[in-house]
């Protein structure tokens, strides 16, 4: 087990042994909530989110990543949100609340501008007593690592026409704080889409979306999905040189749709890359 751990540790470029990189979704038509906070100010109505990412279910410890949010708008012009994300990698598991608040200015022309915030904190802890290791004495995997509480801020914008494309800027984590593990590294997200409607109720939203951390190269991810008056739809997550991600959407409700997406590797290096499955759960109260 310790050895899984510590190949998961390597592959995923010592994450939590330097610094803390924010995770990422291949649903972004679906949960733009996830990386801005001022998306939340487009929305007419109150949404719930929960969402499960796993990779690598062949080996124990494998990074899995859970959140939920739930926005709504207060009064013209004024949105309020919370976020929680969980994201565990072998024995070191990261829990991160946030409130955040978006205020939107419209235009003649039938559009939008957001600006939002987020405060919250990060707790960040480990179990290394949990780990299987040829020596049960070792004084370095007797106790658990010390929980640290860490808090940040993000914020971001959004312009939205019309719903029929939009443009968002955002950096979730301002602050390059430090903690025992490393740092909360400030990641840059640069998005646009655009809508087309063949018909009243045939929907296809296409989105891009730029990433940068400091000393990463730039992360590309393209996405497009269709939508329309029946209970299927679907698209797929292209992640540059990474990659590639069908998507299934259900519409099980007026108010409840789920999304399931399956990663296959473009540039597989070793075979724990496969196996990477999403699934998202959305509630939308329609007024």
């Amino acid at each position: 087990m310790l050895k899984n751990y510590l190949i998961i540790l390597f592959f995923c470029g010592f994450k939590l042994l330097f610094s803390q990189h924010y995770p990422s979704t291949t649903h972004l038509n679906f949960n733009q909530f996830f990386i801005n906070p001022s998306y939340i100010g487009a929305s007419e109505t109150t949404n719930l989110i929960l969402s499960s990412n796993s990779k690598w279910k062949e080996i124990d410890g494998a990074p899995q990543t859970r959140f939920f949010g739930a926005y709504t708008p207060y009064k013209k012009g004024i949105s309020f949100g919370v976020s929680f994300l969980n994201d565990v990698v072998g024995p070191t598991n990261t829990n991160a609340f946030f409130a955040s608040s978006a205020y939107t200015v419209s235009f003649g022309n039938n559009s939008t501008l957001s600006l939002g915030l987020r405060l919250g904190f990060s707790q960040y802890g480990g179990n290394l007593s949990s780990l299987n290791i040829n020596d049960p004495g070792d004084p370095v995997f007797s106790s658990d690592i010390l929980n640290e509480y860490v808090p940040n801020m993000g914020f971001g914008l959004y312009y939205n026409y019309f719903d029929n494309y939009f443009i968002g800027f955002s950096i979730p984590y301002l602050v390059n704080n430090s903690y025992y593990q490393g740092t909360e590294e400030r990641t840059y997200f640069l998005s646009a889409g655009k809508s087309f409607k063949f018909f009243p109720d045939h929907i296809v939203k296409t989105a891009v979306l730029v990433s940068a951390t400091n000393a990463a190269r730039l992360k590309w991810e393209y996405n497009i999905s269709y939508f329309s008056e029946f209970p299927l739809g679907g698209g797929v997550n292209y992640s540059y040189n990474e990659s590639i991600s069908p998507i299934l959407y259900v519409q099980i409700s007026e108010i409840l749709s789920v999304g399931y997406s399956y990663s296959i590797p473009i540039q597989e290096t070793v075979n724990i890359t496969s196996n990477i499955h999403e699934i998202i759960l959305k509630i939308n109260f329609i007024e």
